[in-house]
Formats: C-alpha cells, structure tokens, sequence
C-alpha cells in the first residue's frame, strides 16, 4: 500500500510539472491532458485518436423522447455501437466507462461531432483518493467500511505451498540410503547411535 501511494503521489506530481504531447489540435485532448496523470492521459488518447481514425456514423440516429441514439461504426474492431445521449449524458453499449473510468471512443466521436470543447465533468473521474472513494460509494450505493473484521486464513499443508510433504515410503527409502556407522553404545555397525541404541532401551 506504501508503494502505490508513493507511485500515486509521482504520478500526481508528474503530471503537474510536465505536458504529455499530443496527438491531435482537439481542445478535448489539452484539457484531459491537464487533468489526467499521464499513463490514465494516454489511455485516453487511445480512445481519441481511435475516435478521429477509426469511427464514423453507421446510420441515421433515431429519437425517443429526450434520448438520442446515434449508431457509431468502429472499424477497428468492425462492429456498431449504440450511444445514448440525453442532454450531457452518455452510455454507449460498450460499457467501457463503466469498466474502466475512462470514456470510450465512441462517446468521444459522439461528442467531437456535437461540438463540444471538453469531457463533461462526470466523465473525468478525479484522481484524489478521497474523491475516488466518495465516487465509489455513490454507484456501490453503501459507505465502504473503516474497519476489515477478516482474520487471515490458517496455514494448511497443501501441495505447492512451501516444502513438500514427504510420505512414510520415501522417508523409509531415505533412512535406509543412510550409510552404516558404528554405535558406542553396542559396538555394532548400524543406523543407530547410542542416544537411540535398542540396547539403552528400558525393555532390553
């Protein structure tokens, strides 16, 4: 957790003391840039550029009510897909916003040929953790917990975890692999020595 909020604290920092380049004159992609930390920035200007090159109306978009849809042909994966749009509102049937927080391509398509300037706000998910867990709990529904009441699980001698079990068999085989050597106990070559002598046992 140390490392992460440490690679976090970089990422922030980089991101406000250096300018990713950009791929496009769109004022969508500057003002992303300035949001974004630059790895979640180039995620984006995936989606972007794959929205400038590689989409395109399919068909005619149709109206109920508020609700627009627009039909958006990816020709990159050579399928069409649905964009609902309802004021400043989009789901495209994609679902990769609400995958990854990050607006798809054809949303961006959407948007670029609407004219508009800039993600809108709900869209660009912030990058303070206090923030991101305010945003969380607002679509899980429910606070996340302060406290984890989990105990870790108990070791269990399972295959594959640390050395292996050996069976009686092998310990057998092992034992007798042992070379000979003499006991001071009862002067016999054996595999024994005079702390386990048959002869120092109380029945003999």
């Amino acid at each position: 957790m140390d490392a992460q909020r440490w690679k976090h604290s970089k990422l922030t920092a980089d991101s406000k003391n250096s300018s990713p380049i950009l791929s496009t004159p769109l004022s969508i992609e500057k003002k992303c840039a300035e949001f974004y930390t630059p790895p979640v920035f180039y995620d984006f200007q995936e989606e972007l550029k794959g929205a400038c090159y590689s989409c395109n109306e399919a068909n005619k978009s149709t109206k109920e009510r508020d609700v627009e849809r627009l039909f958006v042909m990816d020709r990159e994966s050579k399928k069409v897909y649905e964009v609902d749009v309802d004021g400043k509102t989009l789901v495209c049937s994609c679902k990769r916003f609400q995958r990854f927080g990050i607006l798809c391509r054809h949303c961006v398509w959407v948007l670029h040929n609407k004219g508009f300037d800039e993600i809108p706000s709900e869209y660009l998910l912030p990058r303070d953790v206090k923030k991101q867990k305010a945003h969380i709990e607002t679509l899980l529904g429910s606070k996340i917990p302060t406290k984890a009441h989990i105990l870790p699980p108990n070791q269990a001698k399972n295959k594959g975890s640390g050395r292996r079990m050996t069976s009686e068999k092998e310990k057998a085989m092992e034992e007798h692999a042992k070379p000979l050597r003499k006991c001071r106990a009862c002067g016999e070559m054996a595999r024994h020595d005079s702390r386990n002598c048959p002869s120092q046992l109380p029945n003999n």
